[in-house]
């Protein structure tokens, strides 16, 4: 694991999962440059084949927030269907 106490970078033999918290709606260190972080080297990113999951615990999302990018590319984001807090807590 590499990164800092907000965002950091866990390897799976050949896969990387790059995790963000975001709180407090700053998500600066998380849309910035893995590489300017000093997660990664940029040049070892496929960019192609990486995608992004964004996980929203507010109650209610006022926006989407824009899309992580890499080496000029935005970065697709996955889907979570039918994903509630309350739901997983067992509140509705």
């Amino acid at each position: 694991m590499f990164g800092s106490e907000i965002c950091h970078l866990q390897k799976f033999s050949d896969d990387s999962a790059i995790v963000g918290l975001i709180t407090d709606d700053d998500d600066r260190e998380y849309r910035a440059d893995p590489g300017l972080c000093g997660l990664m080297p940029v040049e070892q990113i496929n960019a192609g084949k990486t995608k992004e999951l964004a996980v929203d615990f507010h109650r209610h999302t006022l926006c989407s927030p824009s899309p992580v990018n890499i080496q000029g590319k935005d970065i697709e984001r996955g889907q979570i269907s039918g994903f509630s807090p309350e739901r997983q807590i067992g509140l509705d």
